[in-house]
């Protein structure tokens, strides 16, 4: 996920009860499907990973949310799920609406539990923890292998590259080797992202390493990007009827502009988890979230 470190959340606060386990396996990001192609191959792992979480938490009762746009991994965890489940643990598998950004940790508790994270709170402070289905089956190899986190499956795809796939990586691979491996990048690449369409940055070169948090590579065509000019904010309201978390973009951005970013926690910046939906939906096209990144590194110094 967001490298959020997995011992922490083992280890919440006593001052925050926890009684519910939640897996993400929404990915709702779209080109990135590492997560959906563990669940369908590795769904019982995943499953027994989230009973060894169950365990540390002190908690009998775990819900995997999975998006419906994925009726085979729904199947396979399901049954993964219903032959573990007993009176000592209950594991339910609930399809999703599929609608980003539902993989949102705020916005997966509120789904799965109808309980709402207040602004700057932590999960546990609703009674619950929060790991990716792919931090489930690292904790297993690792409780019952002794295996590191060495090695990770990511999605590389895009009509940039020659060959799309999910690939078992070792973490420090150069982005190169994989293009390499690959067969190359095609003639039309235009841009090279890590991680996802909205969520991801752009790199400059292929001499970047894979780390713990990469979950995709995508190898993007002038057709699969959009390199209009942005223009001014017209006002139309239409990132804030998109923003989940119900904040002001645009205010973020003129304020920003305005060399004025130690201003704008008014407007909720530190809740901002930089899903892009505002930038998605601008007609003129504006960088809100390269906006926010920036006033959120201003107003920290």
């Amino acid at each position: 996920g967001a490298g959020f470190p997995s011992h922490v959340k083992l280890k919440p606060p006593s001052s925050n009860p926890v009684d519910m386990l939640l897996l993400n396996g929404a990915e709702c990001e779209p080109y990135i499907t590492a997560d959906h192609r563990q669940m369908v191959e590795h769904g019982r792992e995943i499953v027994d990973g989230a009973r060894i979480i169950c365990r540390i938490l002190g908690v009998n009762k775990c819900r995997i949310g999975i998006e419906a746009n994925k009726p085979d991994a729904l199947k396979i965890m399901s049954e993964a799920a219903e032959a573990v489940s007993n009176k000592h643990i209950s594991i339910e598998v609930c399809a999703l609406k599929t609608k980003y950004p539902q993989g949102s940790e705020k916005q997966l508790i509120q789904v799965l539990t109808d309980r709402k994270v207040p602004s700057m709170a932590l999960p546990s402070s609703v009674g619950v923890v929060v790991h990716n289905v792919s931090t489930a089956r690292a904790i297993y190899q690792a409780v019952i292998f002794n295996k590191p986190l060495y090695e990770k499956v990511v999605t590389v795809s895009g009509k940039g590259i020659e060959r799309p796939a999910n690939l078992l990586v070792k973490v420090g691979t150069k982005l190169s080797d994989i293009v390499e491996y690959l067969g190359g990048t095609k003639d039309s690449l235009a841009r090279v992202i890590m991680g996802g369409p909205m969520m991801g940055f752009a790199v400059s070169n292929l001499n970047i390493p894979i780390t713990k948090t990469t979950s995709a590579v995508l190898f993007l065509t002038e057709e699969e990007i959009d390199t209009k000019p942005h223009s001014q904010c017209i006002r139309c309201g239409w990132c804030l009827d998109a923003c989940p978390m119900g904040l002001e973009p645009k205010e973020i951005g003129l304020y920003v502009e305005a060399n004025r970013s130690e201003d704008t926690s008014q407007f909720g910046l530190f809740d901002c988890f930089e899903c892009g939906s505002c930038a998605y939906v601008c007609p003129a096209k504006r960088p809100l979230v390269q906006f926010i990144r920036l006033a959120k590194m201003k107003a920290k110094r």
